[in-house]
């Protein structure tokens, strides 16, 4: 359910399967040439603009057909009928836990590193002491939290637990990234991290223990990916508990992803208290080991946030006093 099929045949007949019993077939041009002479292009032709209009008829039978889906789970008992709280136009929303720890950590670009991302398995992550959050999997990072924004933007006022179907291109462009085979196999793998890693997570009491993608499923032909979202997950998201991004601030940072931490850290806390320069350090996950060469790039993510939330009219102050304090106001 949820998932489609493709079946490619030899000869002069191509045929697509779509959902249950959905069958569509053209001759090639080649065979059209041989039955019908010099007709064979207004042929071809023809048979292009027939194609359009039956596709956009599978389309459309596809979406009625995930609607029908999820209806039956809903009334079944398999889909919660709770969604994601609602957000205004230009923002994400991401749980105060995606921002206040390491969990999605910022970490370099791990193809200029030449390294490859470590697994954890039941690792304590560091955190703020009213969040708590245990982690098996590959470690995820700042590009991770921009896939998973993406998918819970998607996922926005429908029913979590049912099929979120997600067209991997909005998922690039809603990261600012290319239409390219990279940025593709980026985002393929960073949904199998997601759906991978196993967390157990107290957020000020509220519970979690699951994944963060229940399934990440992709038929064989077309961009669009199926994915479903654990309807616990909204546990996360009481009032209170979770915080709205401004979207183009967060794609301004893109390639610094210091920068996106402190973004996301100091959006979910209006008020935030002074921090040492190594705790900023320890939250964030950085893997800088010397803590000078990290305060260079932590004053370089500073005055990048503050260009950046300064671009679209909101205020960021910040200073590091003479005892290691970094100081914030907005």
């Amino acid at each position: 359910m949820g998932v489609w099929e493709c079946h490619g045949q030899s000869g002069d007949t191509n045929t697509v399967s779509s959902g249950p019993a959905i069958t569509y077939q053209t001759r090639t041009r080649a065979s059209t040439k041989a039955a019908n002479g010099d007709r064979a292009w207004s042929g071809s032709l023809t048979m292009t603009s027939r194609s359009i209009d039956e596709a956009l008829a599978r389309i459309r039978v596809q979406v009625e057909l995930t609607q029908i889906r999820q209806e039956v789970q809903i009334a079944e008992g398999q889909v919660s009928q709770v969604s994601l709280p609602g957000v205004n136009q230009g923002r994400k929303l991401a749980p105060h836990v995606a921002l206040r720890t390491a969990l999605f950590a910022a970490m370099a670009d791990r193809r200029k590193k030449g390294g490859a991302r470590e697994f954890v398995r039941d690792q304590q992550i560091a955190g703020l002491s009213n969040m708590r959050v245990r982690f098996t999997g590959q470690l995820l990072d700042q590009q991770d939290l921009d896939v998973l924004l993406a998918v819970l933007d998607t996922a926005r006022g429908q029913p979590l637990g049912g099929v979120v179907v997600a067209p991997a291109r909005r998922l690039l462009l809603a990261q600012r990234k290319g239409d390219d085979g990279r940025s593709y196999a980026e985002l393929e793998a960073s949904l199998k991290r997601l759906a991978g890693a196993v967390l157990d997570i107290d957020q000020g009491g509220a519970r979690f223990i699951g994944s963060l993608l229940s399934s990440a499923k992709r038929p064989c032909a077309g961009d669009a990916w199926s994915l479903r979202i654990d309807p616990d997950l909204v546990k996360l998201f009481a009032p209170g508990g979770f915080a709205s991004l401004h979207s183009e601030v967060r794609a301004d940072l893109h390639g610094k992803p210091l920068a996106k931490w402190l973004h996301g850290y100091y959006s979910s806390q209006p008020e935030a208290h002074a921090l040492r320069i190594e705790t900023v350090k320890w939250l964030s996950g950085s893997q800088t080991k010397d803590l000078r060469s990290f305060k260079q790039t932590l004053v370089r993510s500073l005055r990048s946030v503050t260009k950046a939330r300064r671009d679209h009219g909101q205020d960021f102050f910040w200073e590091i006093d003479a005892a290691g304090l970094l100081k914030v106001r907005q």
